[in-house]
């Protein structure tokens, strides 16, 4: 039984705000990173990267649907955050699918951030080829992932090690034996808050 993956396309922040409160929301955010830095820690003792590559897909996005002050103030609240705590670990983040309406976003996004994370931020219009794109950045079987809406952590069920070897076995990389978390302190493999 395969759950479907995270699908923040479709999230309209207004109406998420009505079941859980924007507070929460980038908790359950901060939460979501440490778990992927213990994710790329476990990849980084077995040879693999120490960076992160995010992908947002902004397809369908409009004004009048999607864009107020909540969206605004999730977006702000979730970027100083991920830019103050995070600025190593951010490879690059692709925003694929962009409309023309998300220039207005941008613009008003953009100065919030540092000119070294807006360096790492590449907007794939949707009137481009995403996937040439990405491809070309991070390799095929990252396109393949996706277009077969892989998501090895859907459910947060496994422990980061477990999805490292997982993601290291999908890319065709030996894990070696043993246990290589060295991680002290609280454990993203606990619940979400």
């Amino acid at each position: 039984d395969r759950r479907a993956p995270h699908r923040y396309r479709h999230t309209v922040v207004k109406k998420l705000k009505t079941v859980v409160p924007l507070e929460s929301v980038v908790r359950y955010h901060w939460w979501e990173m440490e778990r992927a830095t213990a994710i790329l820690d476990h990849l980084k003792a077995r040879g693999g990267g120490d960076t992160m590559a995010i992908i947002l897909d902004v397809q369908g996005m409009t004004i009048s649907k999607h864009i107020n002050s909540d969206f605004l103030y999730l977006v702000k609240a979730i970027a100083q955050h991920d830019q103050h705590h995070y600025p190593e670990r951010m490879g690059v983040t692709y925003i694929i699918n962009a409309p023309s309406v998300f220039g207005l976003v941008w613009r008003t996004v953009r100065p919030w951030l540092d000119p070294i994370t807006v360096a790492k931020i590449k907007i794939v219009t949707a009137r481009s080829d995403w996937r040439a794109a990405v491809g070309a950045d991070l390799g095929d079987a990252v396109v393949e992932r996706l277009d077969a809406d892989a998501d090895l952590d859907d459910d947060h069920d496994l422990p980061p090690r477990d999805v490292a070897i997982s993601l290291l076995e999908l890319d065709g990389a030996a894990a070696p034996a043993g246990n290589a978390d060295r991680r002290a302190g609280a454990s993203p493999e606990a619940a979400p808050p």
